[in-house]
């Protein structure tokens, strides 16, 4: 079976096995799950705005490189493909 067999009428679906990857997260005692879950909140939060900053700056290389098309160009360029 393909992974695009859901396209050809059959029932596919994918789930991968990631039960080996994270250990059991354990909150601890009830005193400290507030400052756990805040915790984990904002290292979650962090791994984000890093994640869109190293984006941003790849993104503002490549345009004073000159490697990023204008709208413009980019729209001819879809209308020419589509």
């Amino acid at each position: 079976m393909t992974i695009f067999a859901c396209f050809q009428g059959e029932q596919a679906e994918i789930v991968p096995d990631a039960s080996g990857l994270m250990r059991e997260f354990k909150f601890g005692s009830k005193r400290t799950i507030p400052f756990t879950v805040g915790f984990l909140g904002r290292m979650i939060f962090s791994c984000l705005v890093d994640a869109d900053y190293k984006d941003t700056e790849a993104f503002y290389n490549a345009s004073r490189a000159g490697r990023v098309t204008g709208i413009g160009r980019a729209c001819r360029r879809f209308c020419r493909v589509s």
